[in-house]
C-alpha cells in the first residue's frame, strides 16, 4: 500500500538504523494515512500518533555526514588514509554546528570533547 518499500534495520551496521530512518520519512504521510484506518494495527497507529516528523528528519540530518564519511574512508579500490584529516575535521565541524543548534542546554558543554571522532 505504499509507494516505497520500508527498510527493515539491520544490526550488522549502524548505518542500517539511518536506512531504516530514512525510510520511514519517506514514508511518513503514507504511513499515518495508513494508520487512519479503524482495522490498522493498533501498535502502528500509537507509533505514528507519538512519532514526530521534525525529530525524525533532525536525527537524520546528523547522521548523514557520519553515512557519508564511512563510505567515502571505506573505499576498496583505492587508498583513503588521505581523506582521514579532512574527513574528521569535517565531521567536527558538521558535529559541532550540531550541538550549537540545539535547544536542549547541556550544562557540561566546556567539558565535552570530541575524543570519540579520533577513532576515525
Amino acid at each position: 500500500m505504499l509507494h516505497k518499500t520500508l527498510k527493515q534495520c539491520t544490526v550488522t551496521r549502524w548505518n542500517g538504523v539511518l536506512l531504516t530512518l530514512k525510510s520511514v520519512a519517506e514514508n511518513l504521510t503514507d504511513l499515518r494515512a495508513l494508520s487512519i484506518d479503524p482495522k490498522a494495527n493498533k501498535n502502528l497507529m500509537r507509533v505514528m500518533t507519538e512519532l514526530n516528523g521534525t525529530l525524525l528528519n533532525a536525527v537524520i540530518g546528523v547522521l548523514d555526514p557520519f553515512d557519508a564519511a564511512t563510505k567515502c574512508l571505506s573505499a576498496d579500490k583505492q587508498a583513503t588514509i588521505h581523506l582521514v584529516l579532512a574527513t574528521k575535521h569535517r565531521l567536527v565541524s558538521h558535529f559541532t554546528a550540531v550541538v550549537g543548534d540545539c535547544e536542549v542546554v547541556v550544562q557540561t558543554k566546556q567539558h565535552l570533547k570530541f575524543s570519540w571522532i579520533a577513532t576515525l
